[in-house]
């Protein structure tokens, strides 16, 4: 699956500065580490899969995890559920989620608006393409918001409960 037909690509964000239209290069590696993701998925016959890193900045850890969350978004697509934050349980969640048919990410609530009734959501990383409204987005990030390194981020609008 080629990752133009799921993905919407990214211009320069005009209101934040670290995020940009992803790099060639960040591209590219976003893909392969997608390709080892599968393999690995395939190889262990997993059905979810968590993971965390932080450590000591710019080591090759550190620029592998840079590209995980492409890949992930791919394979939570395909019903193999990838949370951040190592966090299984949530891993669980979203496999239930998955298998009702409803899709689901890892979120965390970030601001309330009750008077226009829209809530912001923050995730890490992984995104299910079945509450997208539309293409999710690439977008280059100069530095992932709380956590080190830089990479390909997913960005997307939930679709509205009707």
């Amino acid at each position: 699956m080629d990752v133009e037909d799921m993905f919407a690509i990214s211009d320069d964000s005009p209101s934040d500065p670290i995020a940009k239209k992803p790099t060639d290069e960040q591209l590219e590696w976003s893909c392969r580490v997608a390709a080892a993701q599968e393999k690995l998925v395939r190889h262990y016959d997993l059905d979810a899969l968590t993971y965390y890193y932080h450590g000591a900045s710019g080591n090759p850890y550190e620029k592998l995890q840079a590209g995980f969350i492409v890949g992930h978004s791919l394979l939570t697509a395909k019903g193999i559920p990838c949370a951040g934050e190592g966090d299984l349980k949530t891993a669980i969640a979203m496999k239930i989620c998955d298998s009702l048919g409803i899709g689901g990410s890892y979120s965390e609530i970030v601001v309330v608006d009750y008077e226009d009734e829209t809530i912001l959501l923050g995730h890490d990383g992984p995104f299910h393409m079945a509450i997208s409204e539309g293409k999710p987005i690439l977008r280059g990030m100069g530095l992932y918001h709380g956590k080190q390194g830089t990479g390909v981020s997913v960005e997307a609008k939930v679709k509205k409960a009707r």
